[in-house]
């Protein structure tokens, strides 16, 4: 779905897209991903979703072209254990090279259950070399947080939070990372 006013919510008059989307210098696009499961669907079933852009800077001499891919897995869970919202925010909506892009990762437990085992994972953008992670709020319920897994100061690749504890129903915090515009 285009999220026509970029708020992470899928409202009235937000169409699904499922062709090309052509925008211009600056301009900023948001979509959203919408995941129906069927009520007989067994725990632990996978679905995998690649969402890819591909760009064509005109008036560029030498031509540029780039292409990105995201990979979005959902798993079921039992009613117990499902319920986990993330929420992507970042601290500009413009940036030029050499910028500091501060991203937070909100995370909130929607289920009527305990969340145990949870990690939360992320990959810096694209254009964007890794400045630091932290884990920022602890929700309630969680004994502790680690940044297990982040790239070098200055390179590009995975970050995973991981979690001790269990994050109790309601519960949510949040977690942060920044980035270089190259």
């Amino acid at each position: 779905y285009l999220d026509a006013n970029c708020n992470g919510t899928l409202e009235s008059g937000e169409n699904i897209t499922s062709t090309p989307v052509t925008v211009s210098a600056n301009q900023k696009i948001c979509l959203l991903v919408k995941v129906f499961v069927p009520t007989n669907t067994p725990y632990n079933a996978q679905d995998k979703l690649s969402l890819s852009a591909s760009f064509d800077y005109t008036n560029a001499s030498p031509a540029l072209s780039a292409a990105q891919v995201r990979v979005d897995l959902t798993t079921v869970g039992s009613a117990s254990d499902a319920g986990l919202k993330l929420t992507k925010s970042v601290d500009k909506t413009t940036a030029k090279s050499g910028d500091t892009i501060t991203y937070t990762i909100a995370y909130a437990n929607t289920s009527s259950g305990a969340l145990t085992s949870l990690n939360i994972r992320d990959t810096t953008p694209a254009y964007t070399l890794f400045n630091a992670a932290s884990c920022g709020t602890l929700a309630a319920g969680l004994a502790s947080c680690t940044v297990s897994t982040a790239p070098a100061a200055g390179s590009a690749g995975s970050i995973v939070w991981v979690f001790a504890g269990a994050l109790t129903p309601g519960a949510g915090g949040t977690v942060t990372f920044s980035v270089t515009l190259e």
